[in-house]
């Protein structure tokens, strides 16, 4: 497993014992017990390379004692809040894809690196590196004008189906999308086009549902219909080189 030298975030043992506890305190109120011990199972098999381990879905779920699927969302989870990082492992002599190789995330790198998704300026998310990816003219995704970034077209969009609401409602809902688009553009994991029409893809769901039903929350309904079409765009990735 000498492959997995070049994906170490530590440069040793003591190193990521620290982020793991630095971790733990952190997201202390959010982290539950199931939460807790696939970290600390992800992390006793990040020693040889520190920070790294390469292990199957069902093999943290039997050491956990929970269902692959829990797992997975466990997982999930753990990237959202920037503690992990989850790559896919092309077997190159039998084909297809592996046992995923997790990374457990410096917590001082990730504050340096990782823009907060909560309350930026107008300016600032502006400025953000969006590239723009195009979808059709049927949902207004385009304009053939001038160059807007993924926030000016996000906003728009609220903004021509909602009306004029209060900023902190797009700031939280631009956070839900930056929360869960990270870890899968992180390392280029996934294309940032796809990951950013299926982010307008599922605001635009979330909005046309708030003319059907009352929605209390709906930077909470954006997150559960976001994180779901996120699932699928993972294993239809999957499903193709398999």
């Amino acid at each position: 497993m000498q492959y997995l030298n070049e994906y170490k975030t530590f440069d040793n043992v003591d190193q990521l014992n620290n982020a793991i506890k630095a971790h733990l305190v952190e997201h202390k109120f959010e982290l539950n017990e199931t939460d807790r011990q696939t970290l600390t199972f992800i992390a006793r098999h990040a020693v040889k390379y520190p920070g790294v381990a390469h292990l199957k879905t069902e093999t943290i779920a039997q050491a956990v004692g929970k269902s692959k699927r829990t797992v997975q969302r466990v997982i999930r989870k753990l990237e959202r809040l920037g503690i992990i990082e989850r790559l896919t492992f092309f077997r190159k002599i039998k084909g297809g894809y592996g046992a995923n190789v997790y990374r457990v995330i410096s917590p001082v790198s990730r504050r340096a690196n990782v823009v907060e998704p909560c309350e930026p300026t107008d300016e600032q998310a502006e400025n953000q590196n969006e590239t723009n990816n195009l979808l059709n003219s049927n949902n207004n995704y385009k304009n053939n004008t001038y160059v807007k970034t993924f926030y000016d077209q996000f906003r728009e969009l609220i903004n021509h189906t909602l009306g004029n609401v209060e900023k902190s409602l797009i700031y939280r809902l631009y956070g839900v999308y930056k929360a869960h688009s990270t870890p899968l553009l992180r390392m280029n994991a996934f294309n940032r086009e796809d990951v950013e029409m299926i982010g307008w893809q599922a605001l635009k769901t979330a909005i046309m549902a708030t003319k059907r039903k009352k929605i209390r929350n709906l930077a909470g309904y954006f997150n559960g219909v976001l994180d779901r079409m996120y699932e699928r765009l993972y294993f239809e990735e999957m499903c193709k080189v398999v």
